[in-house]
């Protein structure tokens, strides 16, 4: 199981990683940046979806209150 949470953050991680990076142009001289905060929760099999989602949304309000620009896993 621990792997499976190690191989669920990569994609998260660069993700973030990758938003964190952009300068979005909004017609300034000026580009802003932008910092994603991303919610991971495992599901198994038996999983009700709405509760898989549910578990994720949580975690993505713990990545935001913990700081923002994170990924949180439950």
């Amino acid at each position: 199981m621990a792997a499976l949470i190690v191989l669920g953050l990569i994609c998260p991680k660069r993700l973030r990683a990758s938003v964190e990076e952009l300068d979005i142009n909004i017609g300034t001289n000026t580009p802003i940046n932008v910092t994603g905060s991303f919610g991971i929760a495992s599901v198994s099999v038996n999983d009700d979806i709405e509760q898989a989602i549910e578990r994720a949304d949580h975690a993505m309000y713990q990545a935001k209150k913990s700081g923002r620009n994170r990924v949180c896993v439950t």
